[in-house]
């Protein structure tokens, strides 16, 4: 593992050693060779709260955490899925190209008396609450709204932490009914985490809705999933993680689809993920 920094962001990526070894040996065995019955096997006997997780329910909030935190490895098998994983690397990126985009966002909205965020399928809500608090912007709300409300506790314990539990709201819903969920339009929608589960009629729909509760000038904020990492027939063999891949072009295409004008376009260093803006 190396650290590169891009516009001041240290973001981590892999020596050309380790590229060459994952493309040609790791993920082969890991895609091809390696039975999944075995694989589970080694994950379940390892001491990896992340692999372990994974087999319960992988790509939830509780990955993401561990995902994130990066704690010390337990073991060996720990120190490969979190360090040299190129998944748990690309969205220790993801989250922090996010946070820099959109406490840039909120800061566009500052001269506002409130500004409100709208997250969908946010789990702890940690990328926005993070980026309100780089922000040093005190006029923000934000409501996260998921159907799965198993992270909405941890969110609230979470925005109590960062001193935000006053403008934190966590709502179980669907995003199709968030006219009832929100107490005006937003200024800016984030979508992060969350397409890449979805189809692209599913998509449009959100995109939709959003783009009608939400004020002109507004922006939405979310990520495209390319399969960089290279281990997809892992991942649906070992896990069942079935991900729905689209390119930046494709993403950028929805959002014009639901009337969005596409601002930026970022992308992490592993090429994973691309993070893009559009207003209203």
């Amino acid at each position: 593992m190396k650290k590169i920094v891009i516009g001041n962001i240290e973001y981590e990526s892999f020596d050309g050693i380790t590229k060459l070894f994952k493309k040609f040996i790791f993920n082969p065995l890991l895609n091809y060779v390696l039975p999944a019955e075995f694989l589970k096997k080694i994950l379940a006997n390892s001491k990896s709260d992340l692999a372990h997780e994974s087999l319960v329910d992988p790509g939830n909030w509780k990955s993401m955490k561990l995902s994130y935190e990066n704690n010390p490895p337990k073991d060996f098998l720990d120190k490969m899925v979190l360090r040299y994983g190129s998944f748990p690397a690309g969205l220790r990126n993801r989250k922090k190209l996010v946070v820099s985009m959109l406490s840039s966002l909120i800061k566009r909205y500052k001269n506002q008396d409130n500004i409100l965020i709208v997250g969908v399928g946010a789990g702890r809500g940690f990328n926005a609450m993070d980026s309100i608090v780089t922000s040093g912007l005190k006029n923000v709300e934000g409501y996260f709204i998921d159907i799965d409300d198993s992270a909405m506790e941890p969110g609230r314990a979470l925005a109590e932490s960062l001193g935000l539990s006053d403008k934190i709201k966590f709502i179980q819903g669907n995003a199709i009914d968030l006219k009832k969920h929100i107490p005006k339009n937003a200024d800016i929608l984030k979508l992060i985490g969350i397409i890449e589960y979805l189809t692209d009629a599913q998509v449009s729909e959100i995109l939709n809705v959003g783009y009608e509760n939400m004020n002109k000038g507004s922006t939405v904020i979310v990520n495209s999933i390319e399969p960089a990492h290279g281990i997809d027939p892992f991942l649906r063999k070992t896990f069942g993680l079935k991900l729905i891949y689209r390119t930046a072009e494709q993403v950028k295409k929805l959002l014009e689809k639901s009337n969005f004008s596409v601002l930026e376009d970022a992308k992490e260093p592993l090429d994973i993920y691309h993070i893009i803006t559009a207003v209203k």
